[in-house]
């Protein structure tokens, strides 16, 4: 079972902030009309963006534990749910999805157990990452200006339980936010986001030999932009929920 703010479920559509460089909904994931299939395997996660750079879904056995799952409801939404073993969503580098000052990465997952493991990655040299700090805390990295900065939440997040989570850098400083509370310390930094030519993978750690370290955990929906939100924006996204 899933536990999910009923706050967060908005039938009649999603108004996010405009024109993200990427847009991955499990909801739309097959062919951008359809959520994602088991039966009929759904083996391309479709970009939303208008920019074409869908995702490959690599090892799944196409089971509710391992592939697409959920029912479009509040309490059951679309997803993909990754085991933790080897499967994974890889979406080739392009220079077109990659930003290259200010930035906002928003993502709802769910953890379903507890390690350090990355819920997405890119962060190999340059690139950013969402991943975990001891006993289940959100940590935001980046790399900006040549070198890897990072927010770490200081309150425990539950297993099985849907959160939102945003990392966005507006050029002067890097926060990261937990169903729009901000979390942790803010980094004051200056400059662009470090040149990289890396893959992203979602459900996984990119590593010097390529993927690993797989994260048992579900994805609703992964987005990037190459601006920085603001406060009311920031509440857009966060009330914009995750259902279609």
């Amino acid at each position: 079972m899933f536990i999910i703010n009923p706050y967060r479920f908005t039938p009649t559509g999603r108004n996010i902030p405009a024109s993200p460089l990427l847009y991955l909904h499990a909801g739309k994931a097959k062919t951008g009309t359809l959520p994602g299939n088991n039966t009929d395997p759904t083996s391309t996660w479709a970009d939303l963006s208008g920019g074409g750079y869908d995702g490959s879904v690599e090892n799944a056995a196409y089971t509710t534990s391992s592939g697409w799952a959920g029912a479009g409801t509040a309490g059951d939404p679309y997803r993909f749910k990754f085991d933790g073993t080897d499967d994974r969503i890889k979406i080739l580098y392009n220079a077109g999805w990659k930003p290259t000052t200010a930035f906002t990465i928003s993502a709802w997952v769910a953890a379903h157990a507890t390690n350090a493991r990355p819920f997405y990655s890119c962060l190999e040299g340059g690139g950013f990452e969402l991943t975990v700090a001891t006993t289940n805390l959100f940590k935001a990295r980046a790399n900006i200006n040549g070198a890897i900065r990072e927010v770490i939440d200081t309150v425990s997040y539950s297993l099985d339980t849907i959160y939102h989570v945003m990392m966005i850098y507006d050029g002067s400083n890097f926060r990261a936010y937990k169903d729009n509370v901000e979390f942790g310390t803010a980094v004051s930094v200056t400059g662009n986001v470090t040149a990289f030519t890396n893959n992203l993978y979602l459900g996984c750690e990119l590593g010097s030999g390529g993927a690993t370290n797989h994260k048992n955990s579900s994805m609703y929906d992964f987005r990037i932009y190459n601006y920085a939100f603001d406060e009311s924006q920031r509440a857009q996204d966060y009330n914009a929920g995750i259902i279609f």
